[in-house]
């Protein structure tokens, strides 16, 4: 069975970053083709969470968030235990941010 994962790029810089903390320029060709593959498979990660496969006990998928409200710096962050509600992704945040999104760790996010 095939395991439909979002893996989306990190692209904000920060002075002080924590280890699991990644900058990437916004330009590298591997993420954006991961970012490129990981969007192509959306539709198989909605019909894995709407039918879970035998064993799957939770989803976790990866979301930029603007950092201090600039659509062009976005931090990636891993949501937690997603689910569908309506047309949205809902989810928790699964690590502390490290730039101003908005939202602190464990807080729901759609």
């Amino acid at each position: 069975m095939r395991h439909a994962a979002l893996l989306l790029l990190v692209a904000a810089g920060c002075s002080s970053e924590p280890d699991n903390f990644t900058a990437v320029d916004p330009d590298d060709a591997r993420m954006n083709e991961a970012m490129t593959g990981a969007r192509a498979s959306l539709d198989d990660f909605r019909a894995a969470l709407r039918s879970p496969p035998a064993g799957a006990e939770a989803f976790t998928l990866k979301k930029g968030f603007p950092i201090g409200g600039d659509p062009e710096a976005l931090e990636h962050i891993w949501v937690n235990d997603v689910r569908i509600e309506g047309d949205n992704f809902v989810g928790t945040l699964g690590n502390e941010p490290v730039g101003d999104v908005g939202f602190a760790f464990q807080d729901t996010v759609t």
